[in-house]
Order: structure tokens, then sequence, then C-alpha cells
């Protein structure tokens, strides 16, 4: 039998020796001595031949264990591919239903069209029906209905009368409902709490652009007049009245206005108790970036990812790692992904509020790229060239993708990157992962030494090389 090291060992300087780790696997290892580094540096060599004599039985059994060395004959892809199409196959339900187009706040950088369209009226038994009829031929045992807009609460009393319905629908099914809804935290019940219970949301997303002054002149008002609201102050009622008895998501898009914004708004939820201990809030930051080619200006006024990187960075230092969202906390040793985008889920979609049905919630409201209809389920030839891409996408067969050593935690981040050929933004999801990832291997043995990859750590091709096992042993 020959042994081959992994594509996917990485490894950073800890103490007197290095850590290796296994994106593939998610073991790490501590090696220890100057020998521990170079054998360390040898391992994540690849492709390398790993020779078996005089190799102690003991290191050779914890190597092939983890999968930092592997026989030969084993394709590493095929094992990422399969684990992909797993989760895409056996993912829950996840239906996002956007209830309505039009919103009462203007944000300038938001991707969406704004329009009167929406799902509540004449033709709401029309929707259930393709609700029901979905969940039911899919056979899963668990749906999630997210709520969307627009501003969805402007049509709060259609969400309530469709969770009803799918609650009651789901309950004599024997299906398990649970559902979540992105909102600007306007237009709420005056019980909020009782909102969140009635309708078993289990995450509320609540977006902010700083602190009052400026959130409220970035989130203006437009639309018809109407009764006075603060939007600032409405959200910060909402969240006051659920971080402790709901998931939070406290979202803050963060872009060349707002910069310093961010830590007086940190200030302030730390004052309201929302990262805190006994708060079930997340602190999620965002990059402003234009999401759909209706906001392609924001290419040339957005920050710079090493910009916005340090802008994390310090705000790290200001509340615990576990008040953030997964994208932005160091938390625990990065594990083999599991879940794969809702957008290629087998059993997941996105009724707009068009009628018609998208895979990409970025999508929604682009009529070329609806995979369907309410009224069509097979969808014309459009329809069904777009539901094709997105059924066969398979970040294994990415060019990039299939020789980076981060592919089995990212999978190929976001699918509509690849869709559209940004490589601008496919380059900066390889960036956060450099500067990420060496982070979070660190901090999962409590050190904080500031190390980055390299692509041609990232990315590793080559010839066989012979590797001396004996180095470090």
């Amino acid at each position: 039998m020959s042994l081959v090291t992994s594509r996917y060992n990485l490894t950073v300087p800890y103490e007197d020796g290095a850590l290796l780790f296994n994106a593939n696997s998610g073991a790490i290892l501590h090696l220890h001595s100057e020998e521990g580094v170079e054998l360390a540096d040898a391992l994540c060599a690849y492709p390398a031949l790993f020779d078996l004599q005089g190799v102690d039985e003991v290191i050779l059994e914890r190597l092939l264990k983890a999968g930092f060395i592997l026989d030969d004959t084993q394709d590493e892809l095929s094992i990422v591919r399969e684990r992909f199409n797993f989760s895409r196959q056996n993912a829950s339900a996840v239906i996002t239903v956007m209830v309505t187009n039009d919103c009462n706040l203007g944000c300038y950088y938001c991707f969406q069209s704004r329009s009167e369209d929406n799902l509540a009226g004449d033709k709401e038994a029309n929707t259930l029906a393709y609700l029901k009829q979905r969940i039911e031929s899919c056979g899963k045992k668990q749906v999630h209905i997210n709520w969307y807009g627009g501003e969805p609460m402007l049509k709060r009393d259609y969400i309530s009368r469709l969770s009803y319905a799918l609650q009651a629908f789901a309950e004599d099914s024997g299906i398990r409902f649970e559902a979540s809804i992105l909102s600007n935290g306007t237009f709420w019940p005056k019980n909020p709490l009782a909102f969140v219970e009635e309708h078993k949301l289990t995450t509320v997303q609540i977006t902010f652009d700083g602190t009052e002054a400026t959130h409220n002149k970035i989130r203006r008002r437009r639309g018809k007049a109407g009764p006075e609201y603060n939007q600032f102050a409405e959200a910060v009622r909402v969240i006051d009245a659920i971080h402790k008895d709901c998931h939070v998501e406290v979202r803050f898009n963060l872009g060349p206005r707002n910069t310093q914004e961010i830590f007086d708004f940190v200030s302030f939820a730390l004052q309201r108790g929302w990262l805190k201990e006994g708060s079930r809030t997340k602190l999620q930051l965002a990059k402003i970036s234009p999401y759909s080619k209706g906001v392609d200006f924001i290419r040339s006024d957005q920050l710079l990812y090493a910009e916005f990187k340090q802008i994390v960075d310090r705000v790290r230092k200001l509340i615990p790692d576990h008040f953030f969202d997964s994208n932005t906390a160091l938390g625990e040793l990065p594990k083999p992904r599991r879940a794969v985008c809702s957008a290629v889920a087998e059993d997941s979609f996105i009724v707009g509020a068009d009628r018609k049905v998208y895979n990409c919630g970025l999508q929604v409201g682009e009529k070329t790229s609806a995979v369907g209809s309410l009224e069509r389920h097979n969808g014309n030839t459009v329809e069904q060239a777009q539901a094709s891409w997105w059924r066969s996408f398979d970040p294994t067969e990415r060019p990039k993708c299939k020789v980076c050593t981060f592919l089995p935690l990212c999978w190929g981040s976001c699918p509509k990157l690849h869709l559209e050929g940004d490589d601008h933004y496919l380059d900066e999801q390889s960036e956060y992962w450099r500067s990420t990832l060496p982070k979070r291997i660190l901090n999962s043995v409590g050190a904080t030494t500031e190390v980055a990859f390299n692509e041609s750590q990232q990315f590793k091709t080559g010839k066989p090389t012979e590797l001396d096992p004996t180095a470090g042993t």
C-alpha cells in the first residue's frame, strides 16, 4: 500500500512547534519542537508520497485516522462531493415566502426593485395550495418558512393567515413547522413576543446602519404618508421585547458612510443587554456589497475587504466571541461543512411577490432568473435552464475550488457568484478564509497569534514528491 499526503492539510506555528489541521476531517494535531515543524511542513506538501519504512506505528495510526495521510487509491475530492450531494438531498425544506416587494424604507444600497407586487389578495388560496403541494411532495418531516420582503411586516395580517394555515397543515401531516423573518423592525404589533410565539419564529433578523441619527438617515422613510414612527426606535423596541426568548440576529451593514458608527452601536447594544449573558442575540457584521446588477454602483462605493477586516477585528475586542454570528465568530475549531446553501438544496425554494419561483433570494424580481411560477409548475425554456444550473451546481467541479484547501469548509462559497462569474467577490471569499481560518485554528487552543495563509497554501497543485516521514519523529 502506498500512502500520500492530504490536499487539505494546513499548518500554523504554535508555541515550540506547530498545529497541523486537516480541513476534510476537522482533526488537529500539536507537533512539538523544530522537528515537529519540519514534519508539519512536509505533510502540507501536496501531492507527496509517504514512505512507510521506519515509521512509528503509533504516529502512522494517528496520521491515518485523522486523514493527514491516506491510501493513494482514495479520491479525496469524491469524498467532499459525496458529502455535498448527501447534504443537498437531505437538507430540510426551507421555503422563503416574499410576501411583498414593497418597503417603507429606502436604503441606498438595497438590491431589490420596489413594486406593489404582493401575495395577499384574491390568489391567497392558490399560493397556499402550491406550498402544500410542494411540502407534501418532498416528503420531508420538517419545514422552515422564511418570511421575506420588501418589508414583510407591511403584510402582517397576510403572514398570520398563511402561517396559521401552514401550521395546521403541518400538524395534520406530522411535519415539524418552524419559521424565521427578515425585517427592518417597523410595523410590528404591540406585543412582538406574542407574534414570535404564535408563528413559531425561531429566528428574527433585524438590520441596522448605525445609531439613531445615522440609521434613520440611511434608512429613510419612503412611499405614501402614514403614521409617524421612528425607524430606529421601533427596531430597538422589537429586540428589547424578544431577545431573551428568541434567537435574534442583529445585522449591521458596514460601508464607507458608517464605519465609526459600529463602535457606538455596540456600546448601545451592550447597554440594552443585547450582548450580555441571558440574551440570545448574535451580532452579524456585513459588508455592503452589490448583490445584484441593479446596484453595481456600490462597487466604487464600498469598503475594501482589508478595511472591513480591520473593523471586524476591532469589534471582536469589545464583546465575547459567542455573541457573533458564525461568519464572524472565531468560535470552535471549524468542522467540515454539513449544510448546503438553500439555493442548491433539493427541496428549498423561494416564492416571489411576483408569483414566480426562484432558487436564490438575491435573484427575486429578476424575471429571467425565475425557475418556475405558481401557475406554471414545469417552467418555460428559460426557467428550465435556470433550474438546471442550480440542480447541477457542484463546487468540486469548479476549476479553482477543486484544488482549494478550504473546499470542505466552504463548499465554494455563494453559488450565485459562480453563476455570474463574479471573480472579484470569489477572491474576497478566498481572502476571508486565508485570514480567518488560521485565527480559528489557533483560537481552538487559546492562542491569538496573528498569522494568515497565502495563496500557495490555499491552492495546491503540482507533481508528486517524496516525503521523508521520519523527520521529527
